[in-house]
Formats: structure tokens, sequence, C-alpha cells
């Protein structure tokens, strides 16, 4: 247990410098996510239009109340609003925050802690164990493809994610996970 605990430190620590390092220093975020046009005015509406914190889709479903009056179907409808665009998500909290909270950062640093105990454990349950450093390594990127492909290859396709966002999003995990990998193997091998 205690190799697991120290595991997970070691490859908590490594992730999130890996985060900090690609999303402050590396350009593939700022490439990939835009700043919105003509913000204040969006801005405006949203705050008239949208109270409640959440996430938001559009063209949306009919709204509460059924079929519309006209007697079409609200399926039917929905789908040629789809066809037509535009189509869109948005993550709305209506209060302001501090961007760099010291508790997201202690939650983000937590979380990375617990996927890289997450990952210690299934690589010590594994025949990779047993095998090389670089087997082991090899393991913990594998877990970043596995992320990748049942993550942003899943959210590019069903939410249409741009792919030049979801490509960025995919060299995080696989490169944070290989990287994390080089901690985590160092400490958990066979006995």
């Amino acid at each position: 247990m205690k190799r697991l605990i120290l595991a997970s430190l070691a490859g908590g620590v490594v992730l999130f410098v890996w985060g900090i390092l690609a999303w402050t220093v590396l350009p593939h975020h700022t490439m990939t996510m835009r700043p919105l046009p003509k913000e204040d005015s969006v801005v405006a509406t949203m705050q008239r239009c949208i109270t409640t914190e959440g996430m938001y889709y559009f063209p949306g479903m009919m709204e509460q109340g059924g079929a519309p009056s006209d007697g079409t179907n609200a399926e039917e409808v929905w789908r040629q609003r789809h066809m037509r665009g535009p189509i869109g998500m948005i993550l709305y909290i209506p209060t302001g925050r501090d961007p760099m909270m010291a508790g997201q950062f202690i939650w983000g640093f937590v979380i990375f802690v617990l996927a890289a105990f997450i990952a210690s454990w299934l690589l010590s349950r594994s025949t990779a164990v047993a095998g090389s450093y670089w087997q082991r390594v090899s393991f913990c990127g594998i877990l970043g493809i596995f992320l990748a492909v049942a993550d942003h290859l899943v959210a590019m396709n069903w939410l249409y994610f741009p792919a030049d966002y979801t490509a960025a999003m995919i060299a995080d995990a696989v490169v944070g996970w290989t990287l994390a990998g080089l901690a985590i193997a160092a400490v958990v091998k066979a006995p």
C-alpha cells in the first residue's frame, strides 16, 4: 500500500505540473479555445435570458408544454433546426468567480492524485507490473490513450467538439499520462 500511495503522489505531482505547463506555457490551448466575438452583447443577452447555472445546448427540443400548437412533430422541428444550424453548447455561471482560486488548485491536485492512484492500482494488478520500466511507463501512456478515446473522441463525435480542440485535449491526455507513467513506473513494480 505504501508503494501505491507514493506512486499516487508522484504521478499526481507530474500530472499537476504537466497541466500547468500545458495550459499556461504551451500554445495549443490558446490556439483552440477562442475568445467570444462581440462578448459584451452576447453576455448581455445571456444575462437577460439565462438565470440558472448549468450546461445549455441549442437548438433545444420544444420547451415544456408539449408539441407545437400548429400540429407539427416537435422532433421534426428540432431536426430541421439542427440541420439549419447553428449548433452549440454553453457552460453558464451567472455569478463571477476568481479564475485562479486556491481551492481549484487544491482540488485539481487531489483529483490528479486520485487518478494516479487508480492508474497505479491498475498497473499493480496487470501483467505489465512484471515487465521492464518502459513497459510499465507504456501501460500508463495507454491509459492516456484510453482516456482520449473514451472521453475526447466521444465528445467530438456526439457533441461536435472541434477537431483542433479535440487534438489538443488528446495530446494533453497522452503526454500527461506518459509523463506520469515515468514516475509511477519507478515506484510500482513486481515485488
